[in-house]
C-alpha cells in the first residue's frame, strides 16, 4: 500500500457514511454479482463523491468469499431431507427462486446434494415479492 492510501480509503468511507450511499453500493454489488452468475468475470465500478471503486471480481474469487453460506445451506438442506424422513435421492425437484438461486456454484451445490431432483425455474427477481405479497392478497380477499 501506498502513502495516503488510508487517508483517501477513510475520506471514501465518511462520504459513504455521510451521503448514505449504502443501498446504491450495495446495488452495484449485487449486479456485479448477477453478471458473475454468467460470465467469469466482472468489473466492480463504483463513483460517487470521495468513493472511487473499480475493482475486478473474478467467479473463483466470489464463490471463494461465499462458501461459508454454501456450506452453511448444504447443512440446512441435509437436516431438512433428514427431518423429512426421505432419501436424498428421492426428491424429484427443486424450485429455484430468487436472483442468489442463480449462482453457478449454488446450482452445483444442489446438484451434489439431490442429484435427482430436476431443476424449476421462477421469475428470479420478482418471485420472492410476490411470494411475500401473497399473505396480504389472501387477507383481502377473505375480508373484502
Amino acid at each position: 500500500m501506498h502513502a495516503g492510501a488510508p487517508r483517501r480509503e477513510l475520506a471514501a468511507l465518511r462520504s459513504a457514511i455521510e451521503l448514505q450511499l449504502g443501498y446504491e453500493i450495495f446495488q452495484t454489488t449485487d449486479a456485479t454479482k448477477i453478471d458473475l452468475s454468467t460470465v467469469p468475470a466482472a468489473i466492480l465500478t463504483y463513483h460517487h463523491a470521495e468513493v472511487d471503486v473499480d475493482a475486478r471480481v473474478t467467479r473463483g474469487r466470489f464463490e471463494h468469499l461465499i462458501r461459508p453460506m454454501l456450506d452453511e445451506t448444504a447443512a440446512l438442506v441435509r437436516g431438512v431431507v433428514g427431518d423429512a424422513g426421505v432419501a436424498a435421492g428421492e426428491i424429484t425437484a427443486v424450485v429455484y427462486t430468487g436472483g442468489s438461486s442463480a449462482i453457478p456454484a449454488f446450482r452445483a451445490l444442489m446438484h451434489e446434494l439431490v442429484p435427482n431432483a430436476v431443476a424449476r425455474d421462477t421469475a428470479a427477481f420478482t418471485s420472492v415479492a410476490a411470494g411475500l405479497a401473497m399473505p396480504g392478497v389472501t387477507e383481502a380477499a377473505i375480508t373484502g
